[in-house]
């Protein structure tokens, strides 16, 4: 029961890292909501207001900490 709970942890603070707003920060200088339309740090907001290189460095962000939170699930849980 505490691997479950602290494989939810662990997901729930990679899933707390806005890899947008600092991928914001570092282009542009300012925050995702400061970028104009939704204010969304998500990839399609970063990728339409910053281009596709920081779009794609969210993308890969968002995939990375997917595939760490499935990896920690699975070394707990093999």
């Amino acid at each position: 029961m505490i691997h479950r709970l602290i494989v939810l942890l662990f997901s729930y603070l990679l899933g707390c890292i806005l890899t947008g707003e600092i991928v914001s920060h570092a282009f542009a200088h300012k925050p995702a909501s400061e970028l104009g339309g939704s204010g969304n740090p998500g990839m399609a907001n970063i990728t339409s207001h910053l281009g596709i290189v920081p779009g794609l460095i969210v993308l890969f962000g968002d995939l990375l900490k997917c595939g760490l939170a499935m990896l920690a699930a699975y070394k707990l849980f093999p």
